[in-house]
């Protein structure tokens, strides 16, 4: 009976432990997962703030062309932009809220524990309590995961509606010359260099005052004209 025990103890203990091994694997696996979300997370948030960037550009142009707007096509374009401002905005803070830091339940290290209990008790317990907190620590990433779906679709209505706003822009740009060519002259007086101020400007040295004129020469179209310049040299002597 002894060996029979012992032989039934040990296989609880190996039963046990394949249980403890396996919910350490998934409990593992989850927090990887949620690794992986934030890395895309972070891949998201760079291409949102590209989009940005992009946005701004078509903006400032079409606050340059036309503003108020005047005509069907304008106020099309404006309420695209401010669509397209809201989506970025959401879009950005979703994406923000994923990768910002959240609390997970982890393994303890709880000495008592070991101590208090049996090798096989000890796998059995570890293996409840990974069981509970894997609930908690899923139900968290999973919302992660839908932030970050939602994430996603929005980058792609955002591509969409830009691509949608540049077209517009340039139909705009072709059935309305005048306002074309006004928008590029303002764009190259704002890409040259500014005027200096007066105040910047070099200043010419003023001329000195009381300064003493040259002697000027005698100069006569009569007959002798040498005999006049000796006068002059005279009248200077």
């Amino acid at each position: 009976m002894n060996n029979k025990s012992k032989d039934e103890s040990k296989e609880e203990i190996v039963k046990y432990k394949e249980l403890y091994d396996l919910s350490r694997e998934v409990f593992s696996e989850e927090l990887s997962r949620s690794a992986r979300i934030d890395n895309k997370a972070s891949k998201y948030l760079t291409v949102i703030t590209f989009l940005l960037g992009a946005y701004a550009f078509f903006c400032k142009r079409i606050l340059d062309s036309f503003l108020p707007p005047t005509s069907l096509l304008e106020w099309i374009l404006v309420v695209i932009s401010i669509l397209l401002l809201i989506f970025l905005t959401i879009a950005w803070f979703i994406t923000f809220e994923i990768i910002v830091i959240h609390e997970f339940r982890k393994i303890p290290i709880d000495i008592d524990f070991f101590d208090h209990n049996e090798l096989k008790e000890i796998y059995y317990g570890l293996s409840v309590g990974i069981k509970n907190n894997l609930i908690t620590n899923r139900d968290k990433i999973n919302r992660k995961s839908k932030k970050l779906y939602y994430s996603y679709n929005l980058i792609r209505m955002i591509v969409v509606t830009l691509v949608i706003l540049s077209v517009l822009f340039a139909v705009h740009a072709w059935l309305n010359p005048q306002k074309k060519e006004k928008y590029e002259r303002r764009w190259i007086m704002m890409s040259e260099d500014p005027k200096k101020p007066e105040s910047e400007k070099p200043t010419e040295p003023k001329p000195k005052p009381h300064v003493k004129p040259p002697d000027f020469d005698l100069v006569t179209e009569g007959f002798n004209p040498s005999g006049l310049q000796k006068k002059g040299e005279k009248s200077r002597d």
